[in-house]
């Protein structure tokens, strides 16, 4: 766990040398000028001149009572430890979204389906009203023909005796055939429609890259700042500052695009902002650079359950099941996109039933 004075430490510092006469109680408490008391708090750190941890707290208590309230709270909450409190919010978000995705369900099974159909208007003032009637598209004569001579009568041997197996045969493996061309088809598409969202996000994290001028930092620093922004975005989603942490997570991700833990954690900020297809995206861009990482696809499957995706949602939740056996919030969420999917698949056949 990183100590208190790791966190005190970031931020802008003073350029200038920091002398021995500078390290000093006194001048310590004399200094108002919080970049200057971080360079010596870093010449401190250092050993350079000898440790002095007497000197190195007093020196942080001094920066943080320096610090505005809300930068003081963050940076005593990240030198913290999680509290069991932080563990059961953490633990009760998935609960939290299972209870709004059945609040979601309760009230799309509720909701009236209304059949197409020409509109019905009040009549006008001393008038009948006329019914709106609704023209069924019946088959034509030449169709009803095609199919009374594709249909052999059971009594009618001689044609029996003509009828190719082989061929009809031949005839069902080709349209199965083309059905699995056509869902590999739909496959690939999606695959490259994923990827040309993964390439669209890149491409707005290279222009914060240009804006934050990462180009002219050392490795080192990106680094750093990176897991700086990281951090600040956490806290900043604990404290429920979703639009703070959401920035904080894109600054991150512009000093090292390679990190599928923050493409992740914005995801879920994106989710609380009600962002849906950038958090799809950014869990996309999480498991392309790790598809091992199990929490980047479960909350793809909880992203795309919101957006009606249920097919896909059941594909995200079943591979995260397999990582995670022991999940039974994960099992329920599975159990939750199979029952819509079926739902809303059994409500398609039936309007296909009422409207031919």
């Amino acid at each position: 766990m990183a100590e208190l004075g790791d966190f005190v430490a970031q931020g802008r510092r003073k350029n200038c040398e920091v002398t021995l006469e500078m390290m000093d109680y006194k001048h310590v408490d004399t200094c108002s000028d919080v970049p200057e008391l971080r360079s010596i708090l870093q010449a401190l750190k250092s050993g350079e001149h000898g440790k002095y941890p007497h000197l190195e707290r007093h020196t942080e208590k001094r920066i943080l009572g320096l610090l505005p309230e809300k930068d003081r709270k963050k940076i005593e909450a990240l030198a913290s430890t999680p509290s069991a409190q932080d563990v059961a919010d953490a633990a009760n978000d998935i609960n939290a979204f299972v209870g709004e995705s059945k609040e979601d369900d309760d009230r799309l099974r509720t909701e009236v389906y209304v059949k197409k159909g020409g509109k019905q208007l009040p009549p006008v003032r001393g008038r009948k009203a006329v019914p709106v009637t609704k023209e069924v598209s019946k088959p034509s004569p030449e169709e009803l023909e095609a199919k009374k001579e594709n249909r052999i009568p059971g009594y009618d041997f001689r044609a029996w005796d003509k009828y190719d197996v082989d061929r009809e045969c031949e005839k069902l493996d080709d349209k199965e055939k083309a059905q699995e061309e056509a869902r590999k088809r739909r496959a690939r598409e999606a695959r490259e429609r994923d990827d040309a969202k993964a390439r669209k996000a890149l491409e707005d994290l290279a222009k914060c890259r240009t804006e934050l001028g990462c180009d002219d930092l050392a490795p080192a620093e990106r680094q750093f700042l990176a897991r700086r922004e990281k951090n600040k975005g956490n806290e900043a989603y604990r404290a429920s500052e979703n639009r703070d942490a959401y920035d904080s997570y894109t600054r991150s991700l512009a000093y090292d695009a390679s990190s599928a833990v923050v493409f992740a954690n914005r995801a879920m900020a994106c989710l609380r902002l009600g962002l849906l297809e950038r958090a799809e995206d950014d869990c996309t861009c999480a498991l392309k650079i790790d598809p091992s990482y199990h929490k980047a696809r479960q909350r793809r499957g909880m992203t795309r359950h919101k957006r009606g995706k249920y097919a896909l949602a059941i594909e995200d939740f079943e591979r995260a099941c397999a990582d995670d056996p022991d999940n039974l919030a994960l099992r329920k969420l599975l159990k939750q996109a199979c029952d819509k999917f079926e739902e809303v698949r059994c409500a398609a056949s039936f309007c296909v039933l009422l409207d031919p």
